[in-house]
């Protein structure tokens, strides 16, 4: 509550003042992402390897076998082909439009703002892959960092 208080604040103080303040949040959330990436990306403990199987796999299937201890790879049940593929991107597909809930909030702020329809284009294009980037970066230090199985008791 306390920040939402903060920013309301900040928002009756003035526009200017909000900008400033947002476009340093900005600044930090990008250097803070970066830094992640770089320091998740040469760490000890992620491994390429971890992402394996690159399209999914049969979860079903591969938690009965390795209930019953007849578990000896993911790769056994990796989806495979050309179906296997697909279904992942189009799994991507269904989710995305809710990956860019917010962007409609830069042409608001470029009616308030008074800027030129050039620099709200590139403002926007910036942001999207900003948006793709923090999105990807994300979930391929999950992937990387995280082992994709745990060993059997």
């Amino acid at each position: 509550m306390g920040i939402l208080i903060l920013f309301g604040i900040l928002n009756i103080l003035g526009v200017k003042k909000a900008g400033i303040v947002q476009t340093i949040l900005a600044a930090l959330l990008g250097i803070s992402v970066v830094t992640l990436t770089i320091a998740a990306l040469v760490s000890s403990k992620t491994s390429f390897a971890n992402m394996a199987p690159w399209w999914g796999f049969h979860k079903s299937e591969a938690v009965a076998a390795w209930t019953n201890g007849t578990y000896t790879s993911i790769d056994e049940f990796a989806n495979s082909g050309t179906v296997g593929a697909v279904s992942a991107i189009l799994a991507t597909f269904a989710i995305a439009p809710w990956a860019y809930v917010g962007f409609d909030t830069i042409p608001q702020a470029a009616e308030e703002f008074k800027f030129s329809y050039k620099k709200v284009s590139g403002i926007m294009i910036v942001a999207i892959i900003f948006g793709c980037f923090v999105y990807t970066a994300n979930n391929t230090i999950t992937a990387a960092a995280l082992e994709n199985w745990p060993k059997q008791p």
